[in-house]
């Protein structure tokens, strides 16, 4: 008799491990320096926070605080610009979305939009053309297949200038491409959240993100969790679930290790609790 069953994420863990490379020294030196950063990243998490019982409470807190300092702004950046952060997995499209609904809910009109870095993935036909396009493949989702001068150009083009409407791609997870011209900002998005996984890099050209973010937020959600959402994703969208492991452990989750360095470099860290329902399924 035949019996089937659903192998999970997380019940392959181990032996999937082995697939990541590197040995047992090398993977807990990884962990050593993820829970130094995270003892650092402690004093980040803005006060507000210790009242929040869900992610939707934390949605609403971050709105009114981006409304509030962008009724402060001062500064010669003409738009009030909020750069996400935070591993794949970690919400930072979600909470994005969530926290640019609740403002134009809260204003009354559409002041707020959201700009993705992953619309600027090398497509696949770009990473075809890489030195090795097997690993440019592979290794998609690492910060050196993204087009970053371009994502940091827009960006700084979009907060100096108020007086055109600027097109930015977003990416079809589907399709696993970019979709050219899919979000609009227009005169009248005085607020603009920017989100993708290496906002908070500081290497050139994500550096000078800095120079245009009035704030910058890390969604602190641990990696076995992140991991698991990416996994469901994933196979959601077509990846059999042996081909999705080999991925996350083979590039997710050390993107994930590398992103969770940067942490410390943010203004706020923002807490990463339960949802009153799951929003990432």
């Amino acid at each position: 008799m035949c019996v089937s069953r659903t192998i999970s994420y997380h019940s392959q863990r181990v032996i999937s491990t082995a697939a990541a490379g590197g040995n047992y020294y090398e993977q807990r030196t990884r962990r050593r320096d993820m829970d130094m950063y995270a003892h650092r990243r402690k004093h980040l998490y803005h006060p507000d926070f210790e009242r929040a019982r869900c992610m939707e409470d934390v949605y609403h807190i971050l709105a009114r605080k981006t409304l509030m300092g962008a009724k402060k702004n001062t500064s010669n950046v003409k738009r009030f610009v909020v750069g996400v952060a935070g591993a794949p997995g970690s919400g930072k499209s979600t909470l994005a979305k969530q926290v640019v609904h609740i403002i134009n809910a809260i204003q009354g009109e559409e002041c707020a939009v959201m700009v993705p870095m992953d619309g600027y993935h090398y497509t696949k036909a770009q990473l075809d053309e890489f030195e090795d396009p097997k690993e440019a493949h592979a290794r998609r989702g690492a910060h050196w297949t993204f087009d970053a001068e371009g994502f940091v150009s827009t960006v700084e083009h979009i907060a100096q200038h108020t007086d055109e409407c600027i097109y930015a791609p977003t990416f079809d997870h589907g399709q696993g491409d970019p979709v050219d011209r899919g979000v609009c900002i227009e005169r009248h998005h005085g607020i603009v959240i920017v989100e993708g996984n290496y906002v908070l890099l500081d290497t050139e050209p994500w550096n000078r993100l800095r120079h245009v973010c009035h704030e910058t937020w890390f969604i602190d959600c641990d990696i076995e969790e992140s991991m698991k959402r990416v996994y469901t994703r994933q196979t959601r969208n077509g990846t059999p679930p042996r081909e999705s492991r080999h991925r996350i452990e083979t590039n997710d989750r050390p993107n994930a290790e590398q992103i969770q360095t940067t942490a410390s470099r943010a203004h706020v860290c923002v807490p990463s609790l339960q949802f009153r329902r799951p929003y990432w399924k």
